[in-house]
């Protein structure tokens, strides 16, 4: 019964994707979201222009595993939007991570690591991009306990921050079958300043920090993005074989949602 109910919910995720396009169409009044077809590219990220909140609509996180498997994921998160505001450079007292040697775009912090049961599934939901227990309080929320990370840092989260990628690891029982891989948030491979960007996409000035790749932003709706490389090592998704049987992990988003899901290739 749980493995009918979970494959109904990943259905009904992916079939509401369809329905994304008419609905941002409608909300274009209030915020700027990141769809662009001509790449084949949609972002639940939006650059609302109030204060210092950001984020306008509300983003889903889904975290799913349909396997027998223990699924580990760290959600690892950025400064996500191109507002140069300057409040990130040379301040290594509030911003010691993010600001990392200056440059306040493709450094992350990993949030607390999140455990999906087999045959269960994981839901965080939020009007703020990171919803973190630093600044609200609920069941359902990412934490960040790590000392490094400043109190400053993980308010800038909750109101400029962005997924950026996962690190995860699926244990049978207590056996490793994988360790410590990483996915990248989903992105059209091979769009990067190599192969021309198509307006409104701008290259910025350094690569990401953790996977070398080119950082671009929106200049629409400002949002920053790493890109991936059809040849590179790290990808949004991730296959291995565990007792003759094909897995797959494998990130996606729309105009309001982000999925990490951990399945069987059938």
């Amino acid at each position: 019964m749980k493995k009918v109910l979970l494959a109904c919910l990943t259905l009904t995720l992916l079939s509401c994707s369809k329905d994304d396009a008419s609905s941002t169409s409608t909300q274009l009044d209030k915020s700027i979201q990141t769809s662009d077809s001509n790449i084949g590219y949609e972002s639940p990220y939006n650059f609302y222009g109030s204060g210092s909140n950001i984020e306008h609509n509300q983003i889903d996180y889904y975290f799913i595993n349909e396997t027998d498997y223990y699924f580990y994921v760290t959600p690892n998160f950025g400064i996500g939007f191109h507002i140069n505001d300057g409040n990130y450079y040379g301040n290594g007292s509030m911003f010691n991570t993010l600001g990392t040697g200056g440059q306040v775009y493709g450094n992350y912090v990993p949030a607390d690591e999140l455990i999906i049961k087999p045959y269960s599934s994981h839901l965080i939901s939020s009007f703020l991009p990171v919803p973190n227990t630093a600044i609200m309080s609920g069941p359902n929320l990412f934490s960040f306990s790590n000392p490094i990370i400043t109190s400053s840092e993980k308010s800038e989260l909750a109101k400029r921050g962005k997924l950026f990628f996962y690190d995860f690891s699926v244990l049978d029982n207590n056996t490793p079958i994988v360790a410590n891989e990483r996915v990248k948030l989903n992105f059209p491979y091979d769009v990067n300043s190599s192969t021309g960007l198509p307006a409104p996409w701008v290259h910025l000035p350094f690569n990401d920090n953790h996977f070398a790749d080119e950082l671009i932003f929106n200049k629409e709706t400002l949002e920053v993005c790493s890109t991936i490389s059809s040849s590179g090592i790290y990808k949004n998704k991730y296959t291995f074989n565990y007792g003759g049987v094909d897995y797959l992990v494998f990130v996606e988003q729309s105009t309001y949602k982000v999925i990490i899901t951990l399945q069987k290739v059938i």
